[in-house]
C-alpha cells in the first residue's frame, strides 16, 4: 500500500555539497525542489509503480546526494494528510549535505508516520561519528512546513506512531561479534561478518 524509498549519492562531488548548502541556508528549500538527477529516480520509481497498479507521490525530500521519495496506493490518498519534509545535515563541517537525514511525514488514518533515509560515515572505526550523527538527527529533525497552529507537529521524529528508519547506515559486524551474529541470525551458515 505504502512504497518508500531512499537513496544516497544521487548527486556527488563538493558541487553538490556546496548548491546543497546554498539552497538550505540561504533560501528556504521548497519540500518537493530536486535536482535534475534526483528527478531522473523519481520518474523512475513512479512509472514502475504505477504499472503495478495505482500509486501516487506523497512527497519527497532531497539534501545534496540523499533522496527520500514516499508513494501510495490511490485509494489511501484521502486519508493521508498534513505531509511535511524535513533534513538535517551531517557532513563536512558538521553542515555539509553529503551526510545527514532526509524525512517525510505524514498523518494515515490519524497517525503520525515519519520516514526517514539517513547516510553515515564509512567504515568500522566511524562508530562514534554515526552515532554522534544519529544523536544530531534526533535533536534537529523539525517539520517547519506543518500548520503553525500545530507547533507540536514540528518535531515528530520522537512523537511519531509509526517511525521507518533506513539508509546506509554503515552497521558492521566486528569479527569479535561473528559468534553474536549467527546466533542472532539462527545460526545460518550464509552470515559472513566483515573483518576488522
Amino acid at each position: 500500500q505504502l512504497v518508500m524509498v531512499g537513496l544516497q549519492e544521487v548527486e556527488m562531488g563538493t558541487m553538490s555539497v556546496g548548491k546543497d548548502a546554498i539552497t538550505q541556508y540561504l533560501a528556504k528549500p521548497k519540500a518537493e525542489s530536486v535536482t535534475a538527477a534526483a528527478q531522473a529516480w523519481v520518474s523512475m520509481v513512479g512509472d514502475v509503480l504505477r504499472s503495478t497498479g495505482d500509486f501516487r507521490k506523497v512527497s519527497l525530500r532531497q539534501m545534496s546526494g540523499m533522496l527520500v521519495m514516499v508513494f501510495a496506493r490511490a485509494e489511501l490518498e484521502p486519508h493521508i494528510g498534513e505531509v511535511a519534509t524535513a533534513s538535517v545535515a551531517c557532513g563536512v563541517l558538521g553542515y555539509g549535505g553529503n551526510k545527514g537525514a532526509v524525512a517525510v511525514t505524514f498523518s494515515l488514518f490519524r497517525r503520525r508516520v515519519v520516514v526517514v533515509s539517513s547516510h553515515f560515515a564509512a567504515h568500522q572505526d566511524k562508530v562514534e561519528a554515526r552515532n554522534a550523527d544519529y544523536a544530531k538527527i534526533v535533536r534537529h529533525l523539525h517539520f517547519h512546513n506543518v500548520p503553525t497552529d500545530k507547533p507540536q507537529q514540528q518535531q515528530q521524529y520522537e512523537a511519531s506512531n509509526v517511525l521507518v528508519l533506513g539508509g546506509d547506515l554503515y552497521t558492521e559486524l566486528s569479527s569479535s561479534s561473528a559468534s553474536s551474529g549467527r546466533r542472532l541470525a539462527g545460526g545460518s551458515p550464509g552470515i559472513s561478518p566483515r573483518k576488522a
